[in-house]
């Protein structure tokens, strides 16, 4: 116990000591209790501008450049893709209709009453199909009578030619005994053939489209009975100009869009020989195979026909622009890199863009800055990157 009293009391004093020497503050150094000012304090004190502040030190902002603008004179870039031409046929488009290659319209050849029709609107009928029967009953007893008298001068005939060749008579009565059986042989057939009236036969194949005649009605002879039209094949009927007609050419194909999407396909058959009076417009007819009979008369169709091959560009429609008097056209760049336009012409349009003539075989053509370059501009061309395809 005594000792640790000793160690304890022993430290205190050096404590002290070393305390009174002054060793707690640095050589030089002021011991008096004036307060420190710190740096910021001392800056923000002092008299001096801001701009004699030195910020050397300070650390740099990201502040992003601004784009550049292109100087008055300054060269533009624009994108530039280069295009060749490849063989298309050029068409001529024509607006048309459908129409049924035959309408017959079957009218009665006697007189008679209906008394039968076996067959209702709208029905396919064949060559030779029964369409209406007429009432023949008085007929059949005039063929009969007919007949009777033909044998009457049949057998008149040839008794006198017997007594004449005996010389019992004279030869002259043969010649009247001959046309007399002659007579009765034209009134059997007449009969016949009126007969044969009586049974109303389809002349074509094709849809009854209309009847005209029912079961009652009295007909005379020329009074219609039914309509019958032939659809098999069909006929698309448009109208060209007379500066397209020059190019169209018998027997060539073609095709033609109808309003509810179907394509079919055939081949010229008519180019009328003259021109339309009111339209100077030239008929033509494409005659397209129809055996199901699903094409009907009367439907509105768009006509393609083909013509020639021509040189033409595939491009996006974006791609076309105006030139200085409204015309359409496209801007391409020259082999001294100078804006030039060409108007050119739609030849037709597809899912992948259009079609255009008017340009050499190959070119490279402005596809994005051109309306913001004029012709004759001198300009940066820079080749467009592909589109990326992507793939499902």
């Amino acid at each position: 116990m005594r000792r640790s009293y000793l160690i304890a009391g022993t430290i205190a004093l050096l404590a002290a000591g070393w305390l009174a020497s002054g060793m707690l503050f640095k050589p030089g150094e002021p011991t008096s209790s004036v307060p420190t000012v710190s740096a910021e304090a001392a800056q923000l004190a002092d008299p001096k501008p801001v701009d004699s502040v030195d910020v050397s030190a300070a650390e740099p902002i990201d502040v992003p450049e601004p784009a550049p603008q292109p100087k008055p004179g300054e060269i533009v870039s624009v994108q530039v893709a280069a295009s060749k031409a490849e063989p298309q046929p050029r068409t001529i488009v024509l607006r048309g209709r459908t129409e049924a290659d035959r309408v017959v319209e079957v009218r009665a050849e006697t007189t008679g009453r209906v008394i039968e029709i076996p067959v209702e609107e709208g029905a396919l009928v064949h060559k030779g199909d029964l369409i209406a029967v007429l009432d023949g009953s008085d007929r059949a007893a005039r063929l009969a009578e007919a007949k009777a008298l033909l044998l009457q001068r049949k057998a008149e005939a040839e008794a006198s030619k017997r007594l004449a060749d005996k010389g019992f008579a004279p030869k002259l009565n043969l010649a009247e005994l001959a046309a007399n059986q002659a007579l009765a042989q034209a009134q059997v057939t007449s009969m016949e053939v009126e007969i044969s009236h009586l049974s109303i036969e389809a002349p074509i194949e094709g849809v009854l489209d209309t009847r005209n005649a029912e079961v009652g009605n009295y007909l005379q002879t020329a009074d219609p009975v039914a309509t019958i039209i032939d659809l098999d094949p069909i006929v698309l009927v448009g109208y060209a100009t007379e500066r397209d007609v020059s190019q169209l050419e018998i027997g060539g194909p073609a095709r033609a869009r109808l309003l509810d999407g179907r394509e079919v396909v055939g081949a010229l058959r008519l180019i009328a020989a003259r021109a339309e009076t009111a339209t100077r417009t030239f008929r033509i007819e494409v005659e397209v195979p129809n055996a199901d009979y699903e094409i009907r008369d009367g439907l509105s169709a768009e006509l393609v026909i083909p013509v020639e091959d021509v040189p033409a560009h595939r491009i996006s429609p974006a791609v076309l622009t105006l030139g200085p008097n409204g015309e359409v056209g496209v801007k391409l760049v020259d082999e001294t890199d100078t804006v030039r336009f060409a108007p050119v012409e739609i030849l037709r349009e597809d899912t992948n863009g259009l079609w255009i003539t008017g340009l050499a075989p190959s070119a490279r053509l402005i596809v994005v800055g051109q309306d913001f370059v004029i012709d004759g501009q001198l300009v940066r061309p820079v080749d467009a990157k592909p589109k990326a395809t992507t793939t499902q």
